[in-house]
């Protein structure tokens, strides 16, 4: 029979195991936040355990829900009361149903990314990744995000001096590059580059997608460590403004 001191350990080292398992880290995922500016924290919201590539960055739409019925006290027997014809439940419903004021984005499902109770803290986002489960950073008008798809034809269009920021490697080997937002607006060229500045998300470091055929680790990570330089339209090139 196992004392309590031995179940302790044996708990502990198969919690290891899954998180060894899982391949997510939550080392890098602390570089990144350490390397983000002191005065702002990062916006936050759960994505799905890597399992696959379409499943490793959806939002975790489940964790979404049960994180809003709680907000409103309220479970999942009265959420299902709520579903309208459409199978549907809302933001607004739950106000309703609490006699809470219903505020302006109270039309968004209860499951959206977008909504209020998606939000993480950073400690969440810290329990998140130890469990072998995703998240993403949500670019809200304060940091941008270049996404290059194909570093040969990005390199072609994208200034050398843009390359000098905060640089995160992702799944596949390429690259996420960090700004402080001067103003830029979501612009893509697909399949080469998307500039993610507002209501889009990236997934953060320590975060794991398996990188199929990519020639990638499947792990996002921080691979050039700088300050975020600020992005501003006119450092855009033509390809993007025009879009």
């Amino acid at each position: 029979m196992l004392t309590g001191v031995y179940e302790e350990r044996l708990g502990t080292l198969c919690w290891e195991r899954e998180v060894r398992m899982a391949k997510t880290s939550r080392k890098h995922f602390d570089e990144w936040v350490g390397s983000m500016p002191e005065d702002m924290e990062p916006y936050l919201i759960p994505i799905k355990e890597g399992k696959n590539s379409e499943e490793g960055k959806a939002p975790d739409y489940l964790e979404i829900t049960k994180r809003a019925l709680q907000e409103h006290g309220l479970g999942w027997k009265e959420y299902r009361e709520l579903k309208d014809e459409h199978g549907v439940v809302k933001l607004k419903h739950l106000a309703e149903l609490t006699g809470e004021e219903v505020k302006a984005k109270g039309a968004l499902k209860v499951s959206s990314w977008r909504a209020p109770c998606a939000k993480l803290s950073v400690k969440e986002g810290r329990q998140r990744i130890a469990e072998g489960k995703n998240l993403a950073l949500v670019t809200r008008g304060v940091i941008a995000v270049m996404d290059i798809d194909d570093p040969s034809k990005a390199s072609k269009i994208l200034p050398e001096e843009l390359m000098n920021t905060l640089t995160v490697e992702t799944r596949t080997g390429n690259a996420h590059l960090y700004y402080l937002n001067g103003g830029v607006n979501n612009c893509d060229i697909q399949g080469v580059v998307e500039l993610r500045a507002k209501w889009r998300y990236v997934l953060t470091p320590g975060s794991y997608v398996p990188p199929e055929d990519s020639g990638g680790d499947g792990l996002y990570k921080i691979s050039r460590r700088r300050e975020l330089r600020t992005l501003t339209v006119d450092d855009l090139p033509a390809e993007l403004k025009t879009r």
